[in-house]
């Protein structure tokens, strides 16, 4: 059975829906955002010989409804890929 093309592909496709459950359950990843450069400022004067700095950190977040929906689809996959 485990040489039939057909039942490969089946289990390919079985695997794939279990790793898409696995997915739709994760939370989205954060995201860190660096930047750095010299400071230019448009005024009159010597300019100041510092850099700017920025650092961002941001969590996308979801309502849980639309989690829910994304994983009850996801489990739907399997239940489709056993029939």
């Amino acid at each position: 059975i485990h040489e039939n093309p057909v039942m490969r592909v089946v289990s390919a496709q079985r695997e794939a829906a279990i790793a898409s459950v696995q997915t739709a359950r994760s939370y989205l990843n954060p995201e860190l955002e660096l930047n750095a450069g010299p400071a230019n400022y448009r005024a009159n004067g010597p300019q100041p010989r510092h850099g700017t700095y920025n650092v961002t950190l941001s969590q996308p977040l979801e309502f849980g409804s639309v989690r829910t929906a994304r994983r009850e689809l996801a489990e739907q996959g399997i239940t489709v890929v056993d029939k």
